[in-house]
């Protein structure tokens, strides 16, 4: 007679950064940042949904923005994805503390939702040396229209039809104020 030992393994692990810093507020063409994130981690979810031998995988959700947190499911196991946090988005620190927090022989991969808009640190010779990948879903436009504030418009409050009005308006250019006035 021969006996079989079974060996307990853990599931790989594959956290999924999503960000949630300020950034993501930004609309373009007609929709925020948030709004696309959302929709890509529907997708996100649903494919981690379809994924084979589901006992060998496990899906980690993960928010990141200044610090990161884990992101609460529903009864299907979606994401529910938490509030914009305001501060810097820190994209290295992030990828580290998830690194750090889960164990590292796991993890099979990382997946990264962001705008890109955030520091990258060290984290680049941390992830060669681990072996760790990451793959990235950038949202957002490479080239974003710029964001434009009226900040201030200084006009007569009476004018007649055929009179040069004079108009003075002060703008801000993606948070730095031009102080020049149009």
């Amino acid at each position: 007679s021969w006996t079989r030992t079974l060996i307990e393994t853990k599931p790989d692990i594959v956290p999924i950064l999503v960000d949630v810093s300020a950034s993501m507020n930004r609309i373009e063409r007609d929709q925020s940042r948030f709004k696309a994130m959302s929709d890509t981690t529907e997708v996100l979810h649903n494919a981690s949904t379809n994924v084979n031998n589901q006992h060998d995988r496990q899906f980690e959700w993960i928010a990141f923005a200044d610090t990161t947190h884990p992101i609460e499911q529903d009864t299907t196991g979606a994401p529910i994805l938490p509030s914009i946090q305001e501060g810097p988005t820190r994209i290295g620190a992030s990828i580290q503390s998830t690194i750090e927090r889960l164990d590292r022989d796991h993890v099979a991969g990382i997946v990264l939702v962001t705008d890109g808009r955030g520091d990258i640190g060290m984290i680049e010779s941390t992830l060669r040396t681990s072996g760790i990948g990451v793959w990235v879903i950038p949202i957002g436009d490479k080239n974003p229209p710029p964001a434009i504030t009226i900040k201030q418009l200084i006009a007569p409050k009476t004018a007649f039809s055929e009179d040069r009005i004079p108009i003075q308006v002060d703008l801000e250019l993606d948070g730095a104020n031009t102080n020049t006035s149009i």
